[in-house]
């Protein structure tokens, strides 16, 4: 007999998921993998929030995201990957700065986008 996956509803990643807070995404994009091993194992919340999260980052083939290239560039370098501000600057040639207004404004939008005011 072959293994059967269960679903699992995580209610405490659900109630977590608040997209009206653009502190949720920076959580959420820091927790990209551990959400990807939910989804591996049949947590339907987790598949949400990585649809939702892969959407924003253009992965999914669609597109469903209120950012620009530059700015998906720089969210998966520097929340996704674990570089530091100084070194995605480095990476993009901008100033330290500039990426954290780019992280901070790129939160924003998602949070907009995806709570219904874009």
């Amino acid at each position: 007999m072959g293994a059967v996956k269960r679903e699992v509803y995580n209610v405490a990643l659900m109630k977590s998921a608040d997209y009206s807070e653009p502190s949720t995404f920076r959580r959420l994009f820091l927790s990209y993998f551990w959400i990807c091993d939910k989804c591996e194992s049949g947590d339907q919340v987790a598949m949400a929030i990585k649809i939702d999260l892969d959407n924003m980052l253009g992965l999914n083939g669609m597109d469903k995201t209120p950012l620009e290239e530059r700015e998906i560039e720089v969210l998966k370098t520097y929340l996704i990957a674990g570089y530091t501000q100084e070194e995605v600057g480095k990476k993009f040639d901008l100033h330290q700065t500039t990426i954290g207004y780019i992280v901070d404004c790129s939160l924003d939008a998602i949070s907009e986008y995806l709570s219904g005011g874009d």
